[in-house]
């Protein structure tokens, strides 16, 4: 029982991981894509 507890919370902890990366990487891609546009970057500066 034990040992399959912790196995469960071994693979939730590094979904998380896998996600939280995932999550970093899509919030970098949008604010080099918002970086590119001058309007918005315009924008953000003023």
């Amino acid at each position: 029982m034990r040992n399959g507890y912790g196995k469960i919370v071994v693979e939730i902890a590094t979904h998380s991981l896998i996600l939280r990366k995932n999550l970093n990487i899509f919030v970098n891609k949008m604010v080099l894509l918002e970086m590119k546009t001058p309007e918005r970057a315009g924008g953000r500066a003023a």
